[in-house]
């Protein structure tokens, strides 16, 4: 198969399903949520609260940034505020709902133009609407690959979304070009094998794109079962 006879249909945000806040979190937040000053940069003080924090959004994200779906580590992610900080009311900017782990690393010298950089502080609380969240159980069928490995929404939520996160920014699609290239050149039996594995964590993590190389993958297996299919009908 050519690398442009594939179409691509799957879904570029990841649905983040929020769970507990780490302990620690919790006991800072009842520690301090009375203090003048409760508010985020007063736990970023706490080097302990927030080692936790960033270790439980890791976890839960299975190492993937929120935004972009590139594969995170320990060193090149920053904690984002879904709702920015310059609108959070008093205590949302520590609440764990509010936060995600993007990348990347925090006082990177130079802003990336995709991802949590581009988002900035967008959006206000009249735009929020036009946020589609990675919190929204529907985010996943709300953009879809082109064949070029461009990202379209499937309506104005999602465009605008697309557009304020620099989705398809030229660095970030050639990105996704060089990690779903290699999966259009396996054969039927290494294609169901890497279609596991991708569907599989491995120590926690996922793939980069893992949910694009799913649909390529499947897409993959599809065709080349039929060319199986086609040439055993031939023969007979």
């Amino acid at each position: 198969f050519r690398y442009h006879s594939i179409k691509f249909g799957e879904s570029r945000m990841r649905y983040i399903q929020k769970q507990h806040p780490p302990r620690l979190l919790t006991e800072w937040i009842q520690k301090n949520k009375h203090d003048i000053n409760f508010n985020y940069d007063l736990l970023r003080q706490d080097k302990t609260a927030i080692q936790s924090l960033s270790e439980a959004l890791l976890k839960e994200q299975y190492y993937l940034c929120a935004y972009t779906g590139l594969r995170l580590d320990n060193s090149t992610f920053h904690i984002e505020h879904l709702k920015p900080q310059e609108y959070c009311e008093r205590g949302e900017d520590v609440d764990y709902k509010n936060l995600v782990a993007c990348y990347p690393e925090p006082n990177r010298p130079s802003k990336l133009l995709y991802g949590a950089h581009k988002k900035d502080n967008w959006p206000s609380p009249e735009e929020e609407k036009d946020f589609v969240s990675p919190l929204n159980p529907v985010c996943e069928n709300k953009f879809q690959f082109t064949k070029k490995k461009k990202i379209k929404g499937v309506d104005n939520s999602a465009n605008t979304t697309i557009e304020k996160l620099g989705l398809n920014h030229s660095e970030l699609v050639d990105l996704r070009k060089s990690s779903l290239k290699p999966l259009l050149e396996l054969k039927r039996s290494k294609a169901s094998k890497r279609l596991s594995e991708i569907n599989t964590p491995s120590d926690g993590k996922l793939e980069d794109f893992c949910f694009a190389k799913k649909q390529v993958l499947e897409k993959q297996i599809i065709k080349l079962e039929a060319i199986i299919q086609s040439k055993g009908r031939k023969q007979t």
